[in-house]
């Protein structure tokens, strides 16, 4: 979002092949290579092309050849891009907004490739501050922890509660058959001993699902009155994480069986000072267990639940450097297999992910990394939505989505952004204070 174009000046328009002057503090900074025209489907050996492949391939939104031709995975990367960047509907096709939104992008990236000081940053609209600040701060990590870095092979597992990652399940009430269905299932963590959930807020809030998927049929049911009932949770039985290697080699999953517990939503992210594309990118919410389930008395559970719940704690650090290997736990859907017809179908597995860039906000969130993108070694399956993302044992983000055409992208909101909403909540307990 432009806020201001008083300090940038566009020299030569399209003759000039896109020549871009900033004048930061008396100081010209170019960017070449930006796009002056809207672009299509169907150019071939075209330069604007090829410049527009290479930014989507910079920023990994594409994997395909630089070839000027502007084909089937042009077309999929630039949807990526539009998705990311809040523009819908996402189209394939670099319109005037799509292309004003990569022009700035670029700008903000050669900014920060020259080093501008964090105060030359400030005077920068506040994306690109953010991303500059970001881009330091990622550097600066990187050389302070090469040596942890060498051994995330070995150490961040054996840290990690996994008793924290639980599994829930959520029922809608059905006006027509008068009753609570199975609905959706997701991944959440606990994050205070009180029984404090963090999950997708797209996994408790029905209406905000609806928003930001554009799900019509679930748009109807909503409107003849179908609702969230309530959400069940199963709490893992063992404390036993699978290694790295372990991972690598057969990634073993734990089997969840007895969804002993429910839990009501308590907190949502409504009402913040926020854009439309930050208020996009906060999905997450805050459940609470409050009382024994059906299961419970069924499999003759004790008719309690405990005085603490293992819990993890949300990371307090500096932004990784990017190539940080991080795990991340949850319960993915499996293939051939409906979303939870069975309680036998949810299992506990790892994922060993890369940290592969951040994405800032644009407006209350613009100094702030709210999006972490990571890339899984191997393909994984959709349903991860509230699985917890891990470092050095403690929650850095949370898994929101994943890329429909990349399998092994994933998307999570970073720890740093939903400890600074908590904090203002006034929710009782201080579920951020009274973290183990």
């Amino acid at each position: 979002m432009l806020k201001s174009v008083k300090n940038i000046v566009v020299i030569g328009g399209a003759a000039a092949a896109g020549l871009l002057l900033v004048l930061w503090g008396g100081t010209p900074v170019s960017a070449a290579g930006l796009l002056t025209q809207n672009l299509a489907p169907g150019l071939k050996s075209s330069s604007a092309v090829r410049d527009l492949q290479q930014f989507l391939k910079e920023g990994g939104w594409y994997d395909g050849p630089i070839t000027g031709n502007y084909l089937r995975l042009t077309q999929q990367a630039v949807k990526r891009f539009q998705i990311q960047a809040g523009i819908r509907p996402a189209s394939g096709t670099v319109d005037l907004l799509t292309r004003l939104k990569i022009n700035l992008r670029s700008l903000e990236l050669a900014l920060a490739a020259v080093g501008i000081e964090e105060r030359r940053a400030t005077r920068a609209t506040p994306e690109a501050a953010s991303y500059a600040e970001a881009a330091a701060k990622a550097e600066s990590a990187r050389r302070e922890s090469e040596k942890t870095r060498q051994t995330t092979a070995t150490t961040p597992a054996s840290a990690i509660n996994i008793q924290s990652v639980v599994a829930i399940r959520c029922y809608g009430w059905d006006p027509y058959e008068k009753q609570a269905v199975l609905g959706w299932k997701g991944t959440g963590v606990i994050i205070n001993p009180k029984g404090y959930i963090l999950t997708a807020r797209h996994v408790a809030d029905l209406s905000w699902a609806v928003t930001t998927a554009n799900d019509q049929a679930l748009l109807q049911k909503i409107k003849n009155g179908y609702r969230l009932d309530h959400c069940e949770v199963a709490v893992p039985a063992q404390n036993t994480v699978a290694t790295v290697d372990e991972i690598r080699a057969v990634n073993p999953q734990q089997p969840v069986r007895i969804f002993g517990y429910t839990a009501a939503v308590v907190y949502l992210p409504t009402d913040l000072p926020v854009s439309d594309l930050e208020s996009k990118n906060l999905d997450f919410a805050i459940l609470k267990i409050d009382s024994l389930s059906d299961d419970s008395k069924y499999f003759k559970l004790p008719d309690y639940y405990p005085d603490k719940f293992p819990a993890s704690r949300l990371w307090t650090g500096d932004l990784l450097p990017t190539d940080s290997e991080v795990l991340s736990f949850g319960y993915p859907g499996e293939p051939g297999l409906s979303a939870g017809s069975s309680f036998d179908q949810y299992f506990l597995k790892g994922s060993i992910e890369k940290v592969v860039k951040y994405f800032a906000g644009d407006s209350y969130f613009s100094r702030e990394v709210m999006v972490t993108q990571l890339l899984a070694e191997n393909a994984i399956l959709g349903g991860r939505s509230g699985s917890p993302v891990f470092w050095q044992g403690q929650v850095i983000g949370l898994i929101v989505s994943t890329d429909r055409d990349l399998q092994r992208q994933s998307y999570a909101v970073n720890s740093q952004v939903i400890r600074k909403v908590l904090a203002g909540t006034g929710l009782p307990l201080g579920i951020i204070a009274a973290q183990p």
